[in-house]
């Protein structure tokens, strides 16, 4: 990681790596910018820059920048605060924001449910070690799932789970601290069919990670009996406009996907 001898600064680095993973794991790219606020308010350090695939002709670079200004000085100092905030004339009036005590992340490009679910991600990963065990993909049929998973110059695992078929894909990157990262495919027979995409993050509390971002839409995480090898539950988010699926799972340990 790239270190500039700031601790703030680094923080932000490391952060705005993490959602860099993050999109370029599932083929997207989204404008990501960062801030701290320091405790007496009078200055902020701020980055921002593409994560994953970058649009120049998108007005999303200005776009996640008015979101972090909007909560530099209209967020509070103790707690969560969320884009659009409340009663604020100036506002863009979208989502996509998210502060926690002094730290600011931004994010815009995708609906804007969306935008907040990977701002709260990184968010989160400021405080709390987070780190990608895969990106997954739901598809409508088994032959989708396979053809998703084939072609790539390595053969899929598959591993089946009790209600639906999986298979993982490895993909080296030094960006992740396993070198790897998995893609994972899935169908479910008895369903949901529905298309969907999912990050499936490993950090020490991931009940406690599922809570803070579920908390943001004003729902409850849905927690499972996991395993020792599974996430232990899963947070959806549907974007109003178009219907598209995205969630966040967490598990407590990264798992060597093995046949």
């Amino acid at each position: 990681m790239s270190t500039s001898g700031n601790a703030y600064i680094d923080a932000l680095i490391w952060g705005h790596n993490f959602a860099d993973l993050l999109c370029d794991a599932a083929g997207l790219g989204a404008y990501v910018s960062l801030g701290q606020v320091a405790p007496n308010g009078n200055s902020i350090v701020s980055m921002g820059g593409w994560a994953g695939r970058p649009d120049p002709s998108s007005r999303a670079p200005y776009i996640a920048t008015a979101k972090l200004a909007e909560l530099i000085w209209y967020g509070k100092y103790e707690g969560l605060s969320l884009t659009p905030v409340p009663g604020l004339e100036i506002s863009l009036g979208w989502m996509g924001g998210a502060r926690y005590d002094n730290d600011i992340v931004a994010v815009s490009k995708w609906a804007q449910e969306h935008d907040r679910l990977l701002a709260l991600v990184v968010l989160y990963s400021l405080t709390q070690e987070t780190r990608l065990h895969h990106v997954g993909y739901r598809f409508a049929t088994e032959q989708e799932m396979r053809m998703n998973a084939a072609g790539h110059g390595t053969e899929p695992i598959e591993v089946p789970a009790d209600d639906h078929l999986r298979l993982y894909r490895p993909v080296p990157d030094v960006r992740s601290p396993y070198g790897k990262y998995y893609v994972e495919s899935q169908y479910f027979p008895e369903g949901p069919h529905s298309q969907a995409m999912h990050w499936d993050l490993v950090t020490q509390d991931p009940e406690g990670l599922l809570d803070f971002v579920a908390r943001a839409y004003g729902v409850q995480p849905k927690f499972w009996e996991a395993g020792e090898n599974d996430p232990v539950g899963v947070v959806w988010v549907t974007a109003a406009k178009d219907g598209t699926i995205f969630g966040v799972m967490a598990r407590s340990r990264f798992w060597e996907a093995e046949k």
